[in-house]
């Protein structure tokens, strides 16, 4: 089955298929997606190549738009939760309703109000995009495509005594001692860093 060009949850560019009165549509003929007019650029043109982000409307109809959320599919950002009902966790992207993140991405108890490193997932069987942050079901245990003397970008995800628990690249956990913090690292931080030593092959 052939990679379909449009993939839910990503920012990727699609070719503009044609233009209507009032609407816009992008991808291919046989899974094309609505964008509203608009936010099309002024000077687009049929076949025109467009930057987007794909998500789903109310009826879960795939739809388009040039507003980028802070994170998307194989993206990391760190969050904070607007609210908390029941067992869901809200957040805001920047859209007509938050994201949730459901009970069996919650890692642990999720408080309202606290920031949280946390990856969007598309659900395929529901046509639904929902948030995780259980970032050991996300990430790789070994930095397998990493060597020595690499520059990285690392994220911060947890201090301990001795250092801080980190995520590289936002693909793989690692940590960062002490002794190698030129500052003391905090929660959050997005940061460069070189890798020293990679343990252990997936």
């Amino acid at each position: 089955m052939p990679l379909l060009m449009t993939q839910p949850g990503r920012i990727q560019e699609l070719p503009i298929l044609r233009i209507e009165r009032n609407d816009a549509w992008l991808g291919e003929e046989e899974n094309e997606v609505h964008l509203s007019l608009a936010e099309l650029p002024v000077k687009a043109k049929e076949g025109d190549l467009i930057e987007v982000f794909v998500h789903f409307d109310a009826e879960k109809n795939l739809i388009a738009t040039t507003k980028f959320p802070e994170v998307s599919v194989g993206k990391l950002a760190f969050l904070r939760v607007n609210h908390i009902n029941k067992e869901l966790a809200y957040v805001d992207l920047g859209f007509e309703k938050d994201y949730i993140i459901p009970p069996k991405h919650q890692p642990d108890r999720i408080i309202e109000g606290k920031k949280y490193h946390m990856t969007m997932l598309y659900d395929p069987k529901d046509k639904e995009l929902v948030l995780s942050a259980d970032m050991n079901a996300y990430l790789r245990k070994s930095a397998r495509d990493l060597k020595e003397g690499d520059q990285v970008e690392i994220d911060v995800w947890k201090q301990l005594d001795n250092g801080a628990k980190c995520i590289i690249q936002e693909r793989f956990w690692a940590f960062l001692p002490k002794m190698e913090q030129v500052f003391l690292v905090k929660r959050g931080d997005h940061l460069k860093a070189w890798v020293k030593e990679v343990k252990g092959r997936d």
